[in-house]
């Protein structure tokens, strides 16, 4: 897989960090996990959230994604809170899709706020 040519380590980690805050910063709001994601929606994604867990990969202690070590030495431990804010961009993603009825549009996205609030 090519890398994007300004992506590097420092960078990296500034987006978990940034992540991280986002995470922490809000109070904790029901949240949703999209269902049926496809491996399409993932290539849309960025790379770190095929290997996040409760996409396809379990938590740090059960069955994590054999490049889990690799994203928590680039991203730290906010790795394992990343897969909100990977279920947020799912959300927002749907609800830009074409002939999606308002009402729907409108729930997605304050799903997407309520997941990247965790």
């Amino acid at each position: 897989m090519t890398k994007h040519p300004r992506f590097s380590h420092q960078h990296g980690r500034l987006h978990a960090l940034r992540v991280g805050a986002l995470l922490c910063a809000w109070p904790a709001l029901v949240f949703a996990a999209p269902e049926n994601i496809t491996d399409g929606e993932l290539a849309l994604l960025p790379e770190y959230c095929q290997d996040v867990q409760a996409i396809r990969y379990g938590n740090a202690s059960y069955n994590p994604s054999p490049r889990a070590a690799h994203w928590v030495g680039l991203l730290g431990q906010p790795f394992w809170s990343l897969h909100h804010y990977c279920w947020g961009l799912i959300h927002v993603r749907r609800a830009q899709q074409p002939n999606v009825p308002a009402v729907q549009r409108t729930g997605m996205i304050t799903s997407a706020i309520e997941t990247t609030a965790m």
